[in-house]
């Protein structure tokens, strides 16, 4: 069953334009995440890894989560971790089919290293905005952020990667690509388009437009 969405005209094209600079924002910060890991090392990946990882282990499934991925996606990125001496893996005393991620003492002094420039850096590049806005922002994109996850089931913000065997069942990942861009799943496990609808300005007649 097609959900049916009436939105205003203006709205929908400040919607859509507010899509498309969060889009771009994404990139620049990829790159300027790039750019403040050079020298050390360290993919961005890598380095999210180490913020979410401590002394004490998080299993991977956890790590996942909060990075909303597969954890076959994060297999090897590990095991590239391990093997820079920067994580080890540990089983979890209470589940042994449960592999704890641990930080290292080299991981730890990785994090210090490289973690206090890589904030000056992101808070240097917030500062185009007013405290007051930043604020503002972030209290904006808290909305967002839980309207998104609350809809796909989510509690974080979402990525995709991987595309499911003809025969499987979505995963959250491919699930949330779909709600993105639905031909990038198979056409048996593509999810219902929303029909959007815009109300004309000043007459309040409805108009159709179909994405």
């Amino acid at each position: 069953m097609t959900a049916t969405i009436y939105v205003d005209s203006q709205s929908q094209e400040h919607g859509l334009e507010a899509y498309m600079l969060i889009r771009q924002i994404n990139a620049m910060l990829d790159t300027f995440n790039r750019y403040d890991l050079r020298g050390e090392d360290l993919t961005v990946p890598q380095f999210a890894i180490l913020n979410h990882a401590t002394p004490e282990g998080v299993p991977l499934s956890e790590i996942s989560a909060r990075m909303l991925c597969d954890n076959s996606n994060l297999t090897g990125i590990v095991d590239r971790l391990v093997s820079k001496g920067l994580v080890e893996r540990r089983p979890d005393p209470q589940d042994r089919r449960v592999s704890l991620i641990c930080l290292t003492p080299v991981g730890s002094e990785k994090l210090r290293h490289v973690g206090p420039r890589h904030h000056e850096n992101v808070n240097r590049r917030m500062h185009a905005l007013p405290s007051e806005n930043v604020k503002q922002l972030r209290d904006l994109l808290h909305v967002l952020h839980e309207s998104m996850g609350s809809e796909l089931g989510l509690t974080e913000a979402p990525t995709a990667k991987q595309e499911p065997a003809d025969h499987a069942e979505p995963t959250r990942a491919e699930t949330v690509r779909a709600r993105i861009d639905p031909a990038s799943m198979p056409n048996s496990q593509q999810m219902p388009r929303h029909s959007m609808r815009t109300r004309g300005r000043g007459n309040g007649k409805r108009g159709s437009s179909h994405s």
